[in-house]
């Protein structure tokens, strides 16, 4: 994965290499994911659960004892996710819903519930909200609690309070939609009726003050000081999807425009100057079926706005320091220099490909892709099929200063997969991956060309 270039200009591989030398690394893990529903004898009132135990714990990590003796393994404290905890309540008007809850829109390019059988990044809100229907579309406006700053203790086993109320960061999102269940379009698809559902959304999130304590290096936290931030951010979002009885095709484009009034992360310390964002992504996905559904292939593409700063900024992190000529990643700021970051990311669990993205880079960003894909029922099998998957994936950066070496050109990725699916509930999947490194990845500064990226990955679930 190291693609054997060397080091960047900050002197790290752009993947971790194995210190016995080993051209191959490797890893295992699992989660059990638990649904639970339940509905009032009515139906006016439905309350869900859900949970993730062991997620994304490697396994055998944790032993206990040395690893020559022992028998056994220790269970962290995370082991239990709570992923949804939620109720919704039908009233005249509409619904209530509130509690914790995952998040879908459109395509999943930028807002994504993470539901894919290895999905590892889902965006959940503690939200309220209302949804009615009003001149035949959806229509819904939420609350979102997205981070309240630091808590009070007040009396013994009874919740804290919030610290100060300025340092709160909410959101607001009102959305529209004329939408199909899944079971809908399906059966209109059957029936050979053509679905068009699309829908689009506004999200403006603010925070007037920080404090940095929550996400700051131990030995810099002053949990009593506060920063002022001057943040405000608004998302929109448009999609379309078109379903006929043997094509379908979706669209997604996002917009999205940030201040940063003060960017200073120490307390104490304030920056005159502000730090802005404007970036836009767009998704196409399409499909065309055979009339028996056996084969299904098309043409999937993608963009996501760039930024001229070294880097990809594909890992957001505050505490990055800014990128250098060569490096992969980096803050795509620089003050007093550089005040936008312009380089939109694909959620993480928008998947494209296996490799580049998913693992080097860690999502889409800066860059442009087209994907031609193909997919084979080959055979069924007692309750099962086997289906085979083929895709290929070019990438090209669209800043080419964002780039290791300085070029545009990234990569060619072939991702074939062999899936078996039972009705009975059990799926094995192996999938492939081979990475052809363009001149985008070379090291120009040593002269190494990089070279090919190899993946195997296999998965194994059961659904009761």
């Amino acid at each position: 994965m190291d693609l054997d270039r060397g080091l960047t200009t900050s002197g790290q591989p752009i993947f971790p290499v194995a210190p016995s030398g080993s051209q191959w690394l490797t890893t295992a893990d699992m989660r059990f994911r638990g649904d639970v529903s339940g509905t009032s004898e009515r139906g006016s009132v439905a309350v869900k659960l859900q949970f993730d135990v062991l997620d994304n714990i490697r396994l055998g990590s944790i032993p206990v004892g040395t690893p020559l003796d022992t028998t056994s393994q220790l269970t962290p404290e995370d082991s239990i996710q709570i992923r949804q905890a939620y109720a919704t309540a039908l009233t005249p008007l509409g619904f209530v819903i509130a509690g914790r809850m995952t998040t879908q829109w459109g395509l999943g390019m930028l807002v994504n519930d993470g539901m894919c059988i290895d999905c590892n990044t889902v965006d959940v809100s503690d939200r309220v909200g209302f949804i009615t229907a009003l001149g035949g579309y959806l229509w819904t406006i939420s609350y979102d609690y997205s981070s309240v700053g630091q808590g009070v203790s007040r009396a013994y086993n009874v919740p804290d309070i919030d610290w100060d109320p300025s340092d709160n960061a909410n959101t607001w999102t009102v959305a529209v939609m004329d939408v199909l269940s899944d079971f809908s379009r399906n059966r209109r698809r059957r029936g050979g009726r053509t679905s068009v559902e699309y829908g689009a959304y506004g999200s403006l999130r603010n925070q007037q003050n920080d404090n940095p304590s929550s996400y700051l290096l131990e030995n810099t936290r002053q949990v009593d000081v506060l920063v002022p931030r001057d943040y405000r951010a608004l998302a929109t979002d448009g999609w379309i999807r078109v379903t006929a009885p043997q094509w379908d095709l979706g669209l997604e484009l996002a917009y999205l425009d940030a201040t940063i009034g003060n960017a200073s992360l120490l307390p104490g310390v304030q920056s005159n100057l502000s730090v802005g964002s404007q970036q836009w992504g767009l998704a196409l996905e399409s499909n065309l079926h055979s009339q028996d559904g056996r084969w299904r292939g098309g043409l999937n593409a993608g963009a996501a706005s760039g930024d001229a700063a070294p880097g990809m900024g594909g890992r957001a992190v505050s505490t990055y320091s800014a990128a250098q000529t060569g490096d992969l990643e980096g803050a795509q700021y620089s003050l007093p220099d550089d005040l936008m970051v312009n380089n939109f990311r694909f959620h993480a669990d928008y998947r494209v490909d296996r490799i580049l993205w998913r693992e080097i880079v860690g999502t889409v960003t800066d860059a442009l892709y087209i994907r031609p894909h193909l997919s084979w029922e080959v055979a069924e099998a007692g309750p099962g099929r086997l289906t085979l998957h083929q895709a290929i994936v070019y990438s090209q950066a669209l800043q080419p200063t964002s780039t290791l070496s300085g070029s545009a050109p990234l990569g060619i990725e072939w991702d074939p997969s062999i899936e078996y699916t039972s009705t009975d509930g059990m799926g094995f999947q192996i999938d492939y991956a081979l990475l052809l490194p363009l001149s985008g990845l070379d090291n120009v500064v040593e002269g190494l060309d990089a070279q090919p990226a190899h993946l195997i990955r296999s998965h194994l679930r059961y659904r009761f």
